[in-house]
């Protein structure tokens, strides 16, 4: 972009906001996601309400291991 802002005789900013606004670009890179599968979201339910379960019934000792 800094050769063209040259050529063109304009200043970086602009053709940054020309770039952005008129042409639609974005100065970064789209990336794609990572999908679950449905036998991944299960696992992972489980596994949180697991947590979540041995979180609730030894509430006092966790805090007092965590903040001992």
């Amino acid at each position: 972009m800094r050769k063209l802002t040259s050529n063109l005789n304009i200043s970086p900013t602009l053709m940054r906001r020309v770039v952005k606004r008129e042409l639609g670009f974005h100065p970064y890179e789209i990336r794609r996601m990572h999908m679950f599968t449905e036998k991944m979201k299960v696992n992972r339910y489980d596994k949180a309400r697991k947590l979540l379960s041995i979180v609730q019934k030894d509430r006092k000792s966790l805090f007092s291991i965590c903040h001992g």
